[in-house]
């Protein structure tokens, strides 16, 4: 098998986050993705390079995670729950995009600053 591409791991990130109550240590999470995957050690020596912190960072700007406190836990929000019981496959930013009114808000806002950086201005320019 090759190795899945770090959007693949999102919806299996959020079952891994669901079975507990309280948060969830990356170790725990990475345990699931290697038996949901059926990893094999070869593949669980592979990098996704910003992968996991892009899955991770995705999941958060649409509000269905938080970041625990302690570096490297996380807990499911009820957003969270209510858009995994929609979501028994895989999925992208482009479902997060349509479907989550915080993402939505954060990429409008990245996008406006990149724009705004593009043309050497701060949006607070007047």
């Amino acid at each position: 098998m090759a190795m899945p591409k770090w959007h693949e791991f999102m919806q299996p990130v959020l079952v891994s986050l669901s079975k507990h109550d309280g948060l969830v240590s990356s170790k725990e999470i990475q345990a699931d993705m290697i038996e949901h995957f059926s990893l094999t050690e070869e593949e669980q020596a592979e990098r996704l390079g910003g992968g996991q912190v892009g899955c991770f960072l995705l999941l958060e700007k649409a509000k269905l995670v938080e970041y625990g406190e302690k570096k490297g836990t996380y807990l499911i929000t009820d957003s969270g729950r209510a858009f995994l019981s929609n979501h028994d496959g895989p999925f992208t930013a482009k479902e997060l995009m349509k479907e989550c009114e915080a993402f939505r808000a954060w990429k409008n806002g990245y996008a406006s600053k990149k724009k705004n950086a593009d043309k050497g201005s701060c949006p607070d320019d007047t």
